[in-house]
């Protein structure tokens, strides 16, 4: 009975080393903003579409099981969402997705006001879930946008 409880333990280390062996060397995805469109306008919340542009850095094909994501915009936590749309990124290629999110009204009034005289500051901010994986690779991106009214 020791004995397989010794191999079982052997057996579970060395399939969790070998795990960290092959995401170790993942790097994490750049995600640029590509754009912002309405969805639905309420009183109490506004549903926007975000479209990003993710890069994949790596030499093998990134495939994502779903995202958690936060848009900050001047300071400010503007919208957030999740999805669960599988995507898969090409080795060193890219790809422009679309993903729903959610923002509250008081701070959509306060950077439409910004908005007219300067471009505004956005930090973009999450996780993303490998299809077929234990990890989330954390991404944090910060940038500029024009709103043209």
């Amino acid at each position: 009975m020791k004995k397989i409880k010794l191999i079982g333990i052997v057996f579970f280390t060395c399939w969790l080393s070998a795990c960290s062996y092959f995401v170790s060397d993942f790097k994490t995805p750049h995600l640029s903003l590509v754009g912002i469109s309405p969805i639905a306008l309420g009183l109490f919340e506004q549903r926007f579409k975000l479209k990003l542009r993710v890069q994949n850095p790596n030499d093998a094909a990134l495939s994502i099981k779903g995202m958690q994501y936060f848009l900050d915009v001047e300071g400010y936590k503007f919208a957030q969402g999740v999805s669960d749309q599988e995507i898969t990124i090409p080795e060193f290629g890219d790809q422009v997705i679309s993903l729903p999110v959610s923002s509250n009204l008081s701070v959509l009034l306060r950077l439409l006001k910004r908005a007219r005289h300067e471009k505004l500051s956005y930090e973009l901010r999450g996780d993303i879930q490998l299809a077929n994986q234990f990890i989330k690779l954390p991404f944090n991106y910060k940038g500029k946008f024009d709103l043209k009214l």
